[in-house]
């Protein structure tokens, strides 16, 4: 009899152990949360998965509810924003890297005030316009400095 109780306490907290673990997970990824859906899509490799946050200028307005794998090379996300945050609609989404493990945000960032806002639905621009444009900011940027260094180089005074 007392091999039988020991049985069924191992049985039962390894039961418990699973649904506490699980119900974490749950409520992590927005479980009991409401909100309305915002949609969005971005291209192939961008590290999304549900449950990462979703950000309005640098601050956490929600999470990402769904990434769907299309065969044209993008990704179909919906967004779910908190009920009482309006997201205006001048507003561009893009992804950002938070920390140093290869985890993603989805940054919502507004060109300004607008009195116009998402509604549940819809979807935020295009983004790949606005990718391209920061990684040619960037391969400028960088041709600048590598330019400034050089001449910085050929100018020095020093041994020759």
């Amino acid at each position: 009899m007392k091999r039988r109780d020991e049985v069924l306490v191992g049985i039962f907290l390894t039961v418990a152990v699973a649904i506490a673990l699980l119900g974490t997970l749950w409520l992590v990824r927005g479980g009991l949360s409401s909100g309305y859906p915002l949609y969005a899509r971005f291209a192939w490799g961008q590290n999304l998965k549900p449950g990462q946050p979703v950000l309005l200028a640098g601050v956490n307005v929600g999470a990402v509810a769904d990434v769907t794998l299309r065969d044209d090379g993008y990704l179909d996300v919906v967004l779910r924003v908190n009920d009482d945050v309006r997201v205006p609609k001048n507003s561009i989404a893009s992804v950002k890297p938070v920390g140093i493990f290869g985890d993603a945000a989805i940054a919502l960032t507004p060109k300004g005030p607008s009195p116009v806002s998402y509604s549940a639905g819809d979807t935020v621009k295009n983004t790949i316009l606005a990718e391209i444009a920061n990684a040619l900011t960037l391969q400028l940027l960088s041709r600048f400095v590598m330019s400034w260094i050089g001449s910085c180089l050929d100018n020095c005074p020093g041994d020759r």
